[in-house]
C-alpha cells in the first residue's frame, strides 16, 4: 500500500475523522488512547484538519454537494460545542453522557454514508 502524498491525503483523512466522530464513546476513547492519551478535542481537531479543504474536494469531484452540506452541518455542530460555555463537553466521560456528542454521532454517520457512497445520493 502506498502512502498518499500532496493533497491525496485529504479524502482518506476526512473519512477517517468523520468515522471516528460517528463511532461510539468507547471506540472514541480507545482511539484517543492510541494517539498518546490525547484530549477529547483531538477528535474535533482531526476533522478540522481536513474540513478546511472541502472546496478543493468538491472542485476535484471527490465529494458531491450533499456530502459537502452534511459535512458543513457537522462542522457547525462541532463549532457550536467549541464556543459553548460547558467545559464538561470536552471531558472523556462526556462522550457517552452529553447529548451534544450524540448529535455529533448522528450527523457524522449521515456524512460518512455520503462520503462512502458519494454518487448514490447526488444527481
Amino acid at each position: 500500500m502506498t502512502t498518499p502524498t500532496g493533497r491525496e491525503w485529504i479524502l482518506p483523512n476526512l473519512k477517517k475523522a468523520v468515522s471516528m466522530l460517528a463511532a461510539d464513546a468507547a471506540t472514541q476513547l480507545a482511539h484517543l488512547e492510541t494517539i498518546g492519551g490525547a484530549p477529547v478535542d483531538e477528535l474535533a481537531l482531526e476533522f478540522d484538519d481536513a474540513i478546511h479543504l472541502l472546496a478543493e474536494l468538491m472542485d476535484s469531484g471527490l465529494i458531491g454537494p450533499r456530502a459537502a452540506t452534511a459535512l458543513r452541518v457537522l462542522d457547525s455542530q462541532i463549532l457550536a460545542m467549541s464556543v459553548s460555555e460547558d467545559p464538561d463537553l470536552w471531558h472523556g466521560e462526556s462522550l457517552a453522557s452529553k447529548s451534544e456528542w450524540q448529535q455529533v454521532r448522528v450527523l457524522a454517520t449521515s456524512a460518512l454514508e455520503l462520503l462512502v457512497h458519494p454518487h448514490e445520493f447526488d444527481s
